[in-house]
């Protein structure tokens, strides 16, 4: 955990950007002056000292949990869990059956904190075991949409030009609102036993179970069509009515909204079908920080706190920043020698997977050097070792860069017109040393900043660079059609 400390120093202009991650950060002082004549931002730094952390093991059974020093409170979220499961008539008590399988289920025991580090709760969320369930008899599908990063994007940056509010909500015990049809026995874990020593016959989905996400999105989407909404594209699962822009992910729902009146009428509706928490203006989404500020109509996405926690994560945290992802003209084989040590191998997953999910949300830049890299995850060389470690050294230096949405997209680096969508797409030539395949990849901007992008080798071997060429604006594309479904 991280707490401020009081040691502020103005900045010289910068980018509109912020230096922290709302889970483990808390800014001391922050605070946006006029907008300089290259359209950037005044803004302060802000200094951080590590917090003690608090030594309290989360228990793993019922019965680590009532012998733990926090008894007590473990004792009161089981009750707590349970109520909620007899309120929501998840399930109904039965006598056990013969020649039916009978499911087991564990409470899982967590303490949730704050920024800071500081226990907010200590919470239980009863599982069942789902992966005993059986294909055919206990569940058949399982697929549950939830939007895509690009739908995600998109909604922002409309929102932003706009001037559209954003909204964060929160679905409380999500799954435990969705009915389930399939016949499902669960026994009762310890801590939840039933007096006259029945077991459960589930009437709702429950945590754990193969169907129970499927079950709550299929619940949802009812609900948002009741509502008034339409599923503006399949794609990236996006929802719409004539004032609001809904995105969800599992129980983490983002709205943005013409105005106050279209927010209160949906919440109030939506309030009628589950709890729900209104977290607030949409900051902190998916691991990523929305900084916003509608005074100036900007918007930025951040994964500041992100990579300075993978750099300690890594030992990197003092080293030398570099100013590309990848050195220029690299070219890396399979048959690289020497190859890393197991130890270095599992290092050199970690750094692609961590880099992957800050290509994905905010950095398209690196996307071609994450890309090229993850081709040697099953078997890397101490050269491929030395250039993911050089990547991070790149992000650590450009952690605060970002999308940056405009109100007015036309005062952008790339000059465009509002509510336009702009794509570009390009080719190597047998860039692949192993396969003589080329590498594709596309970049869509909308309203001053990039919302998609995707580099992919190609899956046949181009003859020539004018058919590579021609082959990479296929998907491209393609997911141009599918982006223009949202606008």
């Amino acid at each position: 955990p991280i707490v401020p400390v009081d040691n502020i120093q103005p900045a010289p202009q910068q980018p509109f950007m912020q230096f922290f991650d709302e889970d483990i950060q808390e800014p001391v002082a922050s605070s946006f002056g006029s907008v300089a004549a290259d359209n950037e931002v005044n803004v302060f730094t802000v200094s951080y000292a590590l917090a003690e952390p608090t030594d309290i093991d989360e228990p793993r059974t019922h019965a680590e949990a009532i012998r733990s020093r926090h008894a007590e409170k473990w004792l009161e979220a089981e009750r707590s869990e349970h109520n909620a499961l007899i309120q929501k008539e998840v399930y109904e008590t039965v006598s056990r059956p013969k020649d039916k399988q009978i499911l087991k289920a564990r409470p899982v025991y967590k303490i949730k904190r704050d920024s800071h580090g500081s226990i907010l709760k200590f919470k239980v969320r009863l599982v069942v075991k789902g992966y005993l369930q059986k294909y055919g008899i206990s569940y058949f599908d399982v697929f549950a949409p939830v939007s895509t990063v690009d739908g995600i994007r998109i909604i922002i940056a409309i929102a932003t030009q706009r001037d559209w509010g954003i909204r964060q909500f929160d679905v409380s015990t999500a799954y435990l609102n969705a009915p389930i049809e399939e016949e499902i026995y669960v026994e009762p874990p310890p801590g939840f036993e039933e007096s006259d020593k029945k077991i459960w016959l589930l009437k709702k989905s429950l945590y754990g179970a193969k169907q129970s996400a499927k079950n709550w999105g299929d619940f949802l989407a009812a609900v948002l069509r009741e509502y008034g909404f339409i599923l503006a594209s399949s794609d990236h699962y996006i929802w719409t009515t004539a004032t609001l822009y809904l995105a969800l992910h599992v129980d983490d729902l983002a709205i943005a909204y013409a105005n106050d009146a279209a927010l209160d009428h949906f919440t109030i509706f939506i309030k009628s079908k589950f709890e729900i928490n209104d977290l607030g203006e949409l900051s902190y989404f998916l691991g990523v920080q929305i900084i916003r500020n509608r005074d100036l109509g900007i918007t930025q996405l951040s994964q500041a706190g992100y990579i300075d926690q993978a750099l300690v994560k890594f030992g990197m945290q003092d080293s030398n920043i570099v100013h590309v992802p990848l050195n220029p003209g690299v070219k890396f084989s399979l048959a690289d020698e020497p190859k890393c040590t197991e130890e270095e191998h599992e290092l050199y997953r970690s750094l692609i997977g961590s880099a992957n999910w800050k290509a994905v949300w905010t950095s398209p830049e690196i996307s071609f050097a994450v890309h090229y890299l993850s081709r040697f995850l099953t078997n890397p060389a101490k050269t491929h070792l030395k250039a993911a470690q050089h990547l991070f050294r790149y992000l650590k230096g450009t952690k605060t860069f970002g999308p940056v949405y405009r109100r007015d997209p036309t005062t952008a680096p790339f000059p465009q017109l509002a509510n336009v969508l702009y794509g570009f797409a390009d080719s190597d030539y047998a860039g692949d040393s192993d396969t003589h395949r080329s590498t594709s990849g596309y970049l869509f901007l909308l309203n001053g900043a990039a919302v998609s992008w995707k580099t992919k080798r190609q899956e046949v071997v181009a003859l020539s660079s004018t058919e590579a060429e021609f082959i990479s604006l296929s998907p491209a594309g393609q997911h141009a059609t599918s982006l223009d479904t949202m606008l």
